[in-house]
């Protein structure tokens, strides 16, 4: 693999201002050289979009607010459709975070052996 393909982290938030922070971090921290964080949120009623946007101080997040509450699903469609500018896209919730900084990197390179490949899932822990 020669150059790296954008890949878009999916961040949809709503009223999670105890855990965005801790979202995006684990994002900015995946061992990446071409990724983008795009943070959507879904119309908040606390302070969760103001402490994602300070994020935008690093060149790789951009943070949206939506004007009225869309619910998750329509949310994470937005955030596919209209704003993640990457050739992949891998999904988080504002309330969850990564506890891996290569599976981006395993994802894209499964993709590049396996041309038909439609999706890379990988497992996850509960506390």
């Amino acid at each position: 693999m020669t150059s790296y393909p954008k890949v878009s982290v999916m961040i949809a938030s709503y009223n999670q201002e105890a855990y965005i922070a801790q979202a995006i971090e684990s994002a900015l921290q995946i061992d990446y050289p071409n990724l983008e964080v795009v943070v959507s949120d879904d119309a908040s009623q606390d302070r969760t979009f103001a402490i994602a946007k300070q994020y935008e101080r690093d060149p790789r997040v951009r943070v949206y607010r939506q004007e009225k509450n869309l619910g998750r699903v329509e949310n994470y469609r937005k955030l596919v459709t209209e704003l993640a500018q990457g050739e992949f896209c891998v999904m988080l919730d504002g309330d969850d975070y990564y506890i891996s900084r290569t599976f981006v990197r395993q994802a894209v390179s499964l993709f590049w052996r396996y041309p038909n490949l439609v999706a890379v899932l990988f497992g996850c822990k509960v506390h």
